[in-house]
């Protein structure tokens, strides 16, 4: 496995907005950032990669992993923090 990470031509439409055929390839050991403004896909796309929210077409790898097949094994290895909380207010 050279990448870690592997996206191709993924694509997600909402009705004012649509994540168009990205793709990109993440090597193993290398470190990444999605920077972009307000709206541009970035927590789409990582919704998309933990497939948290379902794709239109394109393809995902994660340690070279198809994410739909392997969902609960990729989960169980990779960590994410988003930048809102959803834990309970008690705690």
């Amino acid at each position: 496995m050279d990448n870690i990470l592997e996206i191709q031509n993924l694509t997600k439409a909402y009705d004012d907005f649509t994540l168009d055929k990205i793709s990109l390839a993440l090597p193993k050991g290398s470190i990444m950032g999605f920077i972009g403004g307000n709206g541009a896909g970035k927590t789409t796309t990582i919704k998309l990669i933990l497939n948290l929210i379902h794709r239109d077409s394109g393809n995902i790898k994660v340690f070279g992993l198809d994410n739909l097949d392997y969902e609960k094994q990729i989960k169980e290895d990779l960590g994410v923090v988003f930048d809102e909380s959803s834990f309970p207010a008690s705690m």
